[in-house]
Order: C-alpha cells, then structure tokens, then sequence
C-alpha cells in the first residue's frame, strides 16, 4: 500500500457553494413530511394495522386552511 498525501482542505468558494446546497435542501425539507409509525402487531392483523396508519396520515396531513372564495 501506497501513502497518499491528505486531501488539501476545500477553498472557500467550495465550502460556499457546499453551505449553499446544505440550505437548499434543508428548505426542500421543510416543506415536506416525514411520518413514522411502528406497531407490533401479529400477522393475521397487519391489514387492520396499514389501514389505521393511513388512516392518521390522512388527518394530520390535512389541509388546515379554508381555501379562498372565489370573487
């Protein structure tokens, strides 16, 4: 096995642009969900299991807001 010299440290505008991308998908996320649900649950009622999942999905992750009326 070779050494190999370290990696020279990223230049400023590399280190910017990496911010930048960091902030981007940061805010992608924001407006996004994420959702996690864990039952243990025997087989013969995984079915009931998903649909009550879905199910509270489904209300939080409603729309809230009356949308606008139309002049």
């Amino acid at each position: 096995m070779t050494d190999q010299p370290d990696k020279p440290a990223a230049k400023p505008a590399t280190r910017t642009l990496l911010a930048h991308a960091l902030q981007q998908d940061r805010q992608r996320q924001a407006s996004g969900v994420r959702v996690e649900y864990r039952a243990r649950v025997p087989r013969h009622l995984l079915a009931a299991a998903l649909a009550e999942a879905f199910a509270v999905i489904e209300r939080e992750t409603q729309q809230q807001d009356t949308p606008p009326t139309l002049d």
